[in-house]
């Protein structure tokens, strides 16, 4: 399920990608919006849906399994069509939105960890940052608050964040393998926080932009 906010009022509108390929869309009072039409993925779509606004368009996107791309208006009709795929079982992706249209590009991770990005005007772009052995976590948020977003893996025992231009911010180690992907928070003051959750010994952590452990945690 994806929640989506179009004009920031909590005026929301939920969708929902099913098993029969179809998306349906429905308000908050359990309403079923009847003019959202999305026809039909060639593929099940597993993973959330994603809104950007660009050129005061919105644009909702979603990803099958096989990686196709579809960028849907508010009705459901297919905006265009993105000529290269992202990789097959991708976990989440995100969207940049761009200088304008052209410029959109949809990131995501492969199964080994290479960061992903195939953008609206054709490009695609694989960087590889570490050696993965499976699908790490992977998240895609400016921790710093400086309009930069950095890449960040959760694998196994270890959290690893990069920043744009590939170098090492900063790594942690647990002392168990960690099983869900890492949550983020953006604080009143601007700053970036990453959690984890360690469900072997029942902990959270928290950390600073930095790497640095929040005061107090883990808890």
């Amino acid at each position: 399920i994806a929640v989506v906010d179009y004009e920031k009022n909590r005026d929301y509108r939920f969708f929902v990608a099913c098993e029969n390929k179809k998306i349906r869309c429905f308000k908050s009072n359990g309403e079923e919006i009847k003019a959202f039409k999305f026809n039909k993925s060639d593929s099940k779509i597993y993973v959330p849906l994603q809104y950007v606004n660009v050129e005061s368009k919105d644009i909702l996107c979603a990803v099958d399994e096989k990686g196709k791309i579809y960028l849907l208006n508010r009705q459901g009709e297919i905006y265009s069509s993105i000529k290269e795929n992202l990789p097959k079982g991708i976990r989440n992706f995100y969207i940049e939105p761009g200088k304008d249209f052209s410029g959109l590009t949809v990131i995501a991770a492969d199964a080994l960890g290479n960061v992903i990005k195939v953008s609206f005007n054709g490009n695609k772009e694989s960087i590889k940052l570490d050696d993965f052995e499976s699908t790490p976590f992977f998240d895609y948020k400016d921790i710093n608050n400086d309009t930069i977003k950095e890449y960040i893996f959760l694998f196994k025992n270890e959290l690893k964040v990069f920043s744009k231009d590939k170098s090492l911010l900063f790594t942690h180690e647990f002392n168990e393998t960690i099983s869900q992907a890492s949550l983020f928070f953006r604080f009143p003051d601007g700053s970036g926080k990453i959690g984890v959750l360690s469900e072997k010994t029942n902990e959270l952590y928290l950390f600073n932009d930095n790497g640095s452990l929040y005061k107090g945690f883990p808890l």
